[in-house]
């Protein structure tokens, strides 16, 4: 019985390291709401897919921040805009996406912007490097055994 419950808090011991060894590690840009009086929504009729997977590349440099993929609204579908490390702009930070249903029932989406901390939108900072989809055919291995 001793040995039983010995193992069962090893178990949970163990569990909790490898739970806490998955908590986000990636260096993220600071993040905002989107200013109302300059944010463009738009009506969509239904909300985006989850979340692809992508392989992070390594961070570029020092300083980089990683700005994870997301879904864009492109006329009559969702789009995946792939993750990216980009040099996060001084005295900015990035709105990221959002959705909201009004009373109506119509559902707003605003994409994710980047804004000066005054609300002013600002340039998206330029892409240092992209995300690899989990989607995408790898280079083919040679099987041959000789």
């Amino acid at each position: 019985m001793a040995r039983a419950v010995g193992l069962s808090v090893l178990a949970a011991v163990a569990l909790f390291i490898e739970l806490a060894s998955c908590s986000k590690s990636l260096p993220t840009p600071r993040t905002g709401p989107h200013p109302p009086n300059n944010t463009s929504y738009i009506e969509v009729p239904y909300p985006p897919p989850a979340a692809r997977v992508e392989i992070v590349p390594k961070k570029p440099r020092e300083g980089a921040v990683w700005v994870d993929g997301d879904w864009d609204w492109e006329g009559k579908k969702w789009v995946w805009e792939s993750g990216e490390w980009v040099d996060p702009p001084a005295n900015g930070y990035l709105a990221p996406w959002v959705t909201y249903r009004q009373e109506n029932g119509k559902l707003l989406f605003a994409p994710g912007s980047w804004h000066a901390d005054d609300g002013a939108v600002i340039p998206k900072p330029p892409v240092l490097a992209s995300a690899e989809s989990s989607l995408e055919p790898q280079e083919p291995v040679d099987a041959a055994v000789e």
